[in-house]
Protein backbone atom coordinates (compact mmCIF):
# COMPACT_ATOMS: atom_id res chain seq x y z
CA UNK A 1 0.00 0.00 0.00
CA UNK A 2 1.00 3.64 -0.09
CA UNK A 3 1.60 3.62 3.66
CA UNK A 4 4.25 0.91 3.36
CA UNK A 5 5.95 2.80 0.54
CA UNK A 6 6.20 5.87 2.77
CA UNK A 7 7.38 3.92 5.81
CA UNK A 8 9.99 1.98 3.84
CA UNK A 9 11.48 5.09 2.26
CA UNK A 10 14.70 4.86 4.25
CA UNK A 11 16.47 1.55 4.73
CA UNK A 12 17.52 1.13 8.34
CA UNK A 13 14.50 2.70 10.06
CA UNK A 14 11.29 0.85 10.92
CA UNK A 15 8.24 2.70 12.22
CA UNK A 16 5.42 0.63 13.68
CA UNK A 17 2.43 0.39 13.80
CA UNK A 18 1.76 2.40 10.69
CA UNK A 19 -0.79 3.96 10.43
CA UNK A 20 -0.66 5.01 14.07
CA UNK A 21 -3.91 5.03 16.03
CA UNK A 22 -2.49 5.79 19.48
CA UNK A 23 -0.45 8.56 21.06
CA UNK A 24 3.05 7.05 20.78
CA UNK A 25 5.41 6.56 17.87
CA UNK A 26 7.59 3.44 18.08
CA UNK A 27 10.64 2.92 15.90
CA UNK A 28 13.74 0.75 15.60
CA UNK A 29 16.91 0.73 13.53
CA UNK A 30 18.13 -2.16 11.39
CA UNK A 31 21.73 -1.27 12.22
CA UNK A 32 23.24 -0.58 15.65
CA UNK A 33 23.00 3.05 16.70
CA UNK A 34 25.24 3.89 19.64
CA UNK A 35 24.43 6.39 22.38
CA UNK A 36 21.98 9.24 22.17
CA UNK A 37 19.72 9.93 19.23
CA UNK A 38 18.53 13.17 17.71
CA UNK A 39 14.92 12.90 16.59
CA UNK A 40 12.77 15.34 14.66
CA UNK A 41 9.22 15.15 13.40
CA UNK A 42 8.19 17.15 10.34
CA UNK A 43 4.79 17.91 8.86
CA UNK A 44 4.00 16.98 5.25
CA UNK A 45 4.90 20.58 4.32
CA UNK A 46 8.35 20.33 5.95
CA UNK A 47 7.65 22.28 9.16
CA UNK A 48 9.65 20.96 12.13
CA UNK A 49 7.15 20.11 14.87
CA UNK A 50 9.39 18.35 17.38
CA UNK A 51 13.11 18.03 18.09
CA UNK A 52 14.17 15.79 20.93
CA UNK A 53 17.34 14.02 22.05
CA UNK A 54 16.68 10.56 23.45
CA UNK A 55 18.75 7.61 24.63
CA UNK A 56 18.77 4.83 22.03
CA UNK A 57 16.91 1.67 23.09
CA UNK A 58 16.04 -1.54 21.23
CA UNK A 59 12.59 0.02 20.68
CA UNK A 60 12.43 3.82 20.77
CA UNK A 61 9.27 5.74 21.64
CA UNK A 62 8.13 9.34 21.16
CA UNK A 63 4.98 10.98 22.52
CA UNK A 64 2.96 12.22 19.55
CA UNK A 65 -0.27 12.99 21.42
CA UNK A 66 -0.04 16.66 20.32
CA UNK A 67 -0.21 15.76 16.61
CA UNK A 68 -3.49 15.69 14.68
CA UNK A 69 -4.43 13.13 12.03
CA UNK A 70 -2.22 13.37 8.98
CA UNK A 71 1.06 12.49 7.30
CA UNK A 72 4.36 13.17 9.10
CA UNK A 73 8.04 12.34 8.73
CA UNK A 74 10.46 11.15 11.40
CA UNK A 75 14.17 11.87 11.08
CA UNK A 76 16.31 10.02 13.60
CA UNK A 77 19.96 9.14 14.06
CA UNK A 78 23.28 10.14 15.56
CA UNK A 79 26.59 11.51 14.35
CA UNK A 80 26.48 11.40 10.57
CA UNK A 81 23.97 8.53 10.25
CA UNK A 82 20.39 9.78 9.93
CA UNK A 83 17.32 7.96 8.64
CA UNK A 84 13.93 9.28 7.56
CA UNK A 85 10.60 7.51 7.43
CA UNK A 86 7.00 8.57 7.02
CA UNK A 87 4.04 7.73 9.19
CA UNK A 88 0.33 8.36 9.11
CA UNK A 89 -1.83 9.18 12.14
CA UNK A 90 -5.47 8.06 12.00
CA UNK A 91 -7.31 8.27 15.32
Amino acid sequence: TGINEIADGSPGLTIFENPIKGESLYFTFDTFMNGNLETSIYSATGQKLLHKNIKNCPVNCLDISFLTDGLYFLEAGSDSKFFTGGFLIIR
